[in-house]
C-alpha cells in the first residue's frame, strides 16, 4: 500500500513539474510568436 501510494505521489509530482515545464515553454514561444507577428505588420 505505502509502496503504491509513493509510486502515484511521485508520478503526480512529476506531472507537475513536467506541466509547469511545458507551460513555461508555451508561454515564451507565444511571446516570440507574438513578437516575430508585430515585427512582419511593421515591416
Amino acid at each position: 500500500m505505502s509502496a503504491i501510494s509513493g509510486r502515484s505521489l511521485l508520478f503526480i509530482a512529476g506531472l507537475g513539474i513536467l506541466g509547469s515545464y511545458f507551460k513555461r515553454t508555451f508561454i515564451i514561444k507565444g511571446i516570440m510568436n507574438k513578437e516575430i507577428v508585430t515585427a512582419k505588420h511593421l515591416n
